[in-house]
């Protein structure tokens, strides 16, 4: 891999940093203190972790897709390089899938855990 390409790769990581930080207050929950809530309802403490959570798989999850197809674009048809990328896209996939099912499951187990302890109900977010 060239030095050009090495620095486009590195400023278009910290483009990408720059612009998840710049839109995160958009789609920021109000979160001051998610380890107050476990006193007054430990259910809040698990949508809190839950929600943190996925914000980091989605997060990484995107710049790690970004690094594969990157790489996979200046691959140049080395089949060595084209099975690198693919296998880095492959596992951000992989990764994402396994996040939101892992976000789903807990959604889940916080609506049937709704029925039996009021506390529970989910909070739309």
């Amino acid at each position: 891999m060239s030095k050009r390409v090495r620095n486009q790769i590195l400023a278009l990581a910290v483009n990408l940093g720059l612009l998840a930080f710049a839109t995160s207050s958009v789609y920021a929950w109000d979160i001051t203190d998610p380890f107050a809530a476990l006193s007054e309802n430990p259910c809040i403490l698990i949508q809190n972790i839950a929600n943190m959570l996925i914000s980091f798989v989605v997060v990484a999850g995107v710049i790690f897709l970004a690094m594969g197809g990157i790489q996979y674009m200046s691959s140049g048809g080395d089949k060595v390089a084209v099975e690198a990328a693919k296998g880095k896209v492959t596992g951000a996939v992989t990764g994402l899938l396994i996040g939101f099912g892992g976000y789903f499951i807990i959604r889940v187990l916080m609506s049937i855990a709704a029925g039996t302890v009021p506390a529970c109900k989910p909070q739309i977010v």
